[in-house]
């Protein structure tokens, strides 16, 4: 940001709920499953440039998109909890800018 231009931090974040709110309706696997794509889960490997098999299911393919997912995780450091911690879950609940570290 430029010097001496400031953000609305609250109503920046407001903002990015609403957009992720409505973007999430769209990016859900069930919601991906009514468009032309077939999901498939299980383990997975690439077996050739447009084969892959899943699950013991030999399949092929124009194009591909592996997702895999994720979950956050506390991480192994000490004194963080007294700290504090945002992760990729939980910042964006944040309503004001948090505070910065010197």
């Amino acid at each position: 940001m430029p010097p001496g231009a400031h953000a609305d931090f609250g109503a920046v974040m407001q903002r990015m709920r609403r957009i992720r709110a409505h973007i999430s309706d769209h990016d859900s696997s069930p919601a991906s499953r009514s468009s032309a794509s077939t999901f498939f889960l299980g383990d997975g490997r690439f077996t050739g440039p447009d084969t892959i098999e899943v699950s013991g299911s030999k399949l092929t393919f124009k194009k591909a998109v592996i997702a895999t997912g994720a979950r956050a995780v506390r991480p192994a450091v000490p004194g963080i909890e007294e700290a504090g911690y945002l992760t990729n879950e939980t910042v964006f609940s944040l309503t004001e800018k948090p505070e910065r570290s010197p």
